[in-house]
């Protein structure tokens, strides 16, 4: 078996990165597989459009030419906001790491590792100051090891869509 091979994705990978966001959802209970198409269709049709703007930057792992993992990272920009450093305020993006996945027999071989360090240095490469994640409870050992911290962040889902998101 060849060496794994970390890239950055480009829009040529959407739908692989759609279809490995849909199966983390799955995975997770938090999508119903008869909808995996329509979650796959809608993920790949953002990715499309986010990627070329650099709005999304992810990141494949592949090994022999097959990905087996990937992950990336949504930028927003933030309202100014206090700044812990000389400048009061501060209105640098935060990334939003988003769809960390690794295929079932590549699991627990260090691609999620690999795939998040490459975000991390990828952002700080950019001069983008936080990430963001939500953590599953499979994830959250490895996110507290590179140096994620619980924060006081709490959600609130409005509307018909909310109900499939909440506990």
């Amino acid at each position: 078996m060849n060496d794994p091979i970390l890239r950055q994705a480009d829009v040529s990978d959407a739908p692989t990165l759609a279809r490995h966001r849909t199966a983390m959802f799955v995975e997770m209970g938090r999508l119903d597989p008869c909808d995996f198409d329509l979650m796959a269709r809608g993920n790949e049709s953002y990715l499309l459009d986010a990627m070329p703007r650099g709005e999304f930057v992810a990141f494949v792992l592949e090994i022999e030419g097959v990905p087996v993992g990937s992950g990336g990272v949504q930028l927003r920009t933030l309202l100014p906001r206090p700044s812990t450093g000389r400048v009061p305020l501060t209105t640098s993006p935060q990334g939003i790491i988003m769809g960390i996945y690794t295929e079932t027999t590549y699991r627990r071989k260090g691609a999620a590792e690999s795939i998040m360090r490459a975000i991390m240095a990828w952002a700080e490469a950019q001069q983008i100051p936080s990430l963001v994640l939500h953590a599953s409870d499979a994830g959250r050992p490895l996110y507290e090891k590179l140096g994620f911290r619980q924060t006081s962040e709490m959600s609130y889902f409005v509307g018909p869509f909310g109900y499939a998101l909440r506990d």
